[in-house]
Parts: C-alpha cells; sequence; structure tokens
C-alpha cells in the first residue's frame, strides 16, 4: 500500500501542472449538470454517513444480546463471536472514504466548469488528495482482496491523469479527465454497491438472531414490561428495514454514477441523450435531502 500513499501525494502536483498548463477559453460546459452531479453526490454521501451509523449501532446491540453468559470483562461486548471478530466498522469506513472520492471528483470537474477555474480546481484537487489518502489509510485495515482492488483503481487513475501534461483548451482537458477518469469511476462505484450487499446481508443476519434472543427473553403476556420489551424490539425492526431501503437507494443512485458521468461527457461532444442516469441520480439525492430536514426538524 507505501505506493498508494506515493500516488496520493503527487497527486496534488499532477493536477495543478494540468493547471499551469491549461488555457481556458469561453466553451459551452454545461456547468449546471457539473454543479447537480457535485451537489447530488454530496447529498447522497450524507445519507450513507447516517446509514451506517444506524449499521454500527445495530452491530452494538447485537454484540450485547449474544454477549456470553460469563462475568463482563473489557471484551464481553466487542463485535465477536467464539473470539472471531465480525466488527464491521472497517469495511464501512473504507466505503465512505471510497464515496468521499467520488464526492470530490465530482467537485473537481465542478471546478473545471466554473469561471475562475484555476483558483476553484487547485482546492478541489486538495481536498480530492486528501480524500485518496484516506481512502489508502482505510483500505490499510481490510482484506487483501478490497486492498488490491483500491490499489488497482488509484494507480491507474494517477497514471492517466499524469498523461494530462499537456498544452490545450479547458474544454478539451476537461474531455480528456472525464474519459480517462471513466473506467476508474465504473470500478470504484462497482465496489461500493456490492459492498453495500454483504453489509445489508450482514445486517439481516444481525436482526435475525437479536429477534431470536427476544423470543426466548420475552416478558409474559400482559405485563408493563411487555409492551416495553416488545416496543423496543420492534423499533429494532423498524430501523433495519429503513437501514436494508436505504441501502438499496443508495445501490441505486451509486451504480447510476458512472453512466451519468459519461451522460455529460457526451454532452461536451454535443452527443444526444436523454439524461436518465443523472435524472436518478438527482432523484435520489432529493430523497436524501427530505430525509435529513425530517431529522432536523
Amino acid at each position: 500500500m507505501s505506493s498508494l500513499k506515493h500516488y496520493s501525494k503527487f497527486f496534488i502536483g499532477i493536477l495543478i501542472g494540468c493547471l499551469i498548463l491549461l488555457s481556458g477559453c469561453a466553451s459551452r460546459i454545461p456547468t449546471g449538470k457539473y454543479e447537480l452531479l457535485k451537489t447530488s453526490s454530496e447529498s447522497l454521501y450524507l445519507k450513507i454517513l447516517d446509514t451506517y451509523s444506524r449499521i454500527e449501532e445495530l452491530q452494538r446491540r447485537f454484540a450485547i444480546t449474544t454477549a456470553p453468559d460469563s462475568k463482563i470483562t473489557r471484551n464481553t461486548f466487542k463485535p465477536q463471536i467464539d473470539g472471531e471478530s465480525y466488527d464491521l466498522t472497517p469495511e464501512l469506513r473504507f466505503r465512505e472514504a471510497a464515496l468521499q472520492v467520488l464526492v470530490d471528483y465530482a467537485a473537481v470537474l465542478q471546478a473545471f466548469s466554473s469561471k475562475d477555474y484555476m483558483t476553484e480546481v487547485d482546492k478541489a484537487t486538495q481536498r480530492l488528495a486528501g480524500s485518496l489518502n484516506n481512502l489508502s489509510n482505510t483500505s490499510n485495515l481490510l482484506e487483501a482482496a478490497d486492498g488490491s482492488k483500491i490499489s488497482g483503481i488509484l494507480a491507474t487513475l494517477v497514471n492517466k491523469i499524469a498523461k494530462q501534461l499537456i498544452k490545450q483548451k479547458k474544454e478539451k482537458a476537461l474531455k480528456q479527465v472525464m474519459d480517462m477518469a471513466q473506467s476508474d469511476i465504473e470500478q470504484l462505484s462497482q465496489l461500493i454497491a456490492e459492498s453495500n450487499i454483504k453489509i445489508k446481508i450482514a445486517v439481516g443476519i444481525m436482526l435475525n438472531r437479536i429477534i431470536a434472543h427476544a423470543n426466548t427473553a420475552r416478558p409474559e403476556f400482559g405485563t408493563a414490561e411487555r409492551y416495553e420489551f416488545d416496543e423496543q424490539i420492534a423499533n429494532i425492526i423498524t430501523d433495519v428495514e429503513e437501514i436494508e431501503s436505504s441501502l438499496q437507494r443508495m445501490n441505486v443512485a451509486i451504480s447510476k454514477f458512472p453512466q451519468a458521468h459519461k451522460e455529460i461527457r457526451n454532452e461536451l461532444d454535443k452527443k444526444q441523450t436523454t439524461f436518465k442516469s443523472l435524472q436518478i441520480l438527482i432523484q435520489e439525492a432529493k430523497q436524501a435531502k427530505k430525509f435529513y430536514k425530517h431529522l432536523n426538524n
């Protein structure tokens, strides 16, 4: 993983080098669509942060419910079964970091499309470099398969971007950046979506175990204790169903990111497109915003 850190360190220099060598022009760049891609990605990121936080709460509840019948120690309520850890936290942090890379990449594109793009892209690439470093660090905590996947994605992305060090107009540079990043964006989006499927399965298993334990410890019918106990379990079931629904919707949205990226890229060549994937991405982002307004009220 040392190569990842090396790539991340000079990623800023590569893109800033592009800025110095590129000359801007008053071209027809779809600024509004780049802004929508950026803001939609940010809304989805906030929603996934909340969903993953709720998964960690469920994991804590599961650890308490399945704790062994023995004296309490510091390790009693850690997420493990028969001494083996099932802690999802490293996986969740990695997925958050991967999605942050997509968000910051969208911000770089939006900065390229802005009027004062030299300054804005400089700031955006600084943030992207930071998210790449974070992704590198979180991938160190995962299984080798996940680590090697992300290593290949980042190495390919950085190597491709390095080839941008040529003089050209802003629109042409934007086209080449998007063309070179398309494959990496597809791989990164697929990795996040596939991981969410695995996490959803783990969530379902935890809920089933919690329900099984609840049925053995349920107070007598007609008692106040029964009402309070059932209310707690009902809330857990509702929360898990919301988590599962959120993971499913996030997968739909994230899987549309690469195609939405391609749709916007095609518009630079004045190719006809329905922008269907971008519209779905925006729709999911709006739902995420409604969710947060509900939480804040």
